[in-house]
């Protein structure tokens, strides 16, 4: 997965997104057939009871239906990464003003970029900037520092720091080390709730007065990292987090099987939706007429994704296979 991402930043990155395009839809051909093999059975054992065949059974169903449902479960399972390759990886730097969030996006930047002052709401709007991390293409947006205030054109550019926010595929929370947590902290952390976050506990070269306890109870499954940004202190530990995150989260699966198209993984997800309704009708015995309605379903989803429409694919299936009516 992390070799593809990194072949953005060069120009074989066409190339490798039609390679990995090329073998998801192989996938889909493979899913596709496995789904006729279930049909044609089911199909045979409606029109041609009487006929010669083995009766279909509905343990043979369920295992069939839960074995097709897992595969394209596991194509859906790569959606954030296949995005992500396409789009590039969306972070947000959050947090109060004053904390080091605009020392953070330049150190990250190599460059700077956002203004840095002792004046807390020195951001009164959301900077964005493309940059490769670890090779990885990143959308880096620094915000304005989220906070009660009277100030109208702070507010806007809070309100946006709040849309930034929700759009992040991860979100990086910084504190000030040096100060207890407040209320505004507090807030904030409130506000990410379980989202992918990492916390840098920024000026750990002064005295530490922050309670790092209660910012782990409320955010159990974050990732944390002692800083001091202006120093560069943590900015390899945060760029390894990033990395991590696309390499070895989640996500990480064949890259073979990776969905980068929205309208794939929609019609995998309703693909998805009919198999388990099928499978828990199989599991109530329920009559073959109605399990082959949301079976077809699925099948036909999964050919309006590589552009081939169902036809007579089944019938004729159930002829070449079986010898009836003689």
């Amino acid at each position: 997965v992390i070799d593809l991402i990194k072949a953005k930043t060069d120009r074989t990155f066409d190339v490798a997104l039609s390679q990995l395009e090329g073998g998801f839809s192989q996938k889909i051909k493979e899913i596709r057939a496995e789904l006729v093999d279930i049909l044609v059975n089911v199909t045979v054992n409606i029109d041609y009871p009487d006929e010669d065949i083995e009766v279909i059974t509905y343990e043979n169903l369920v295992s069939g239906i839960s074995t097709v449902k897992a595969k394209i479960d596991a194509m859906l399972a790569t959606a954030d990464t296949g995005r992500i390759l396409r789009e590039g990886l969306n972070i947000a730097i959050i947090g109060k003003p004053n904390v080091g969030k605009s020392s953070l996006m330049n150190a990250l930047l190599r460059e700077t970029r956002a203004i840095v002052t002792e004046i807390p709401g020195t951001t009164r709007d959301t900077i964005e900037e493309a940059v490769s991390i670890r090779n990885i293409p990143v959308r880096l947006t620094d915000t304005a520092g989220i906070r009660h205030t009277d100030d109208i054109i702070e507010k806007i550019g809070i309100e946006k720091s709040k849309e930034s926010f929700n759009k992040a595929d991860l979100v990086i929370f910084v504190v000030d080390g040096s100060r207890p947590l407040d209320d505004e902290d507090r807030e904030i952390i409130e506000y990410i709730g379980d989202r992918k976050v990492i916390v840098i506990i920024n000026k750990t070269d002064l005295d530490l007065k922050i309670n790092r306890r209660e910012i782990e109870k409320k955010l159990p499954g974050a990732a944390f990292i002692d800083a001091a940004v202006t120093r560069e202190k943590g900015i390899s530990d945060i760029e390894d987090e990033i990395e991590k995150l696309v390499d070895g989260g989640e996500v990480k699966q064949n890259e073979n099987l990776m969905v980068t198209n929205v309208r794939h993984k929609n019609l995998l997800e309703e693909s998805s939706s009919a198999l388990k309704d099928a499978g828990l009708m199989a599991e109530s015995g329920e009559a073959l007429e109605l399990l082959e309605i949301d079976i077809n379903r699925a099948y036909e989803l999964l050919g309006e994704i590589i552009g081939e429409s169902v036809n007579e694919d089944i019938i004729n299936e159930v002829f070449a296979r079986f010898c009836l009516g003689k």
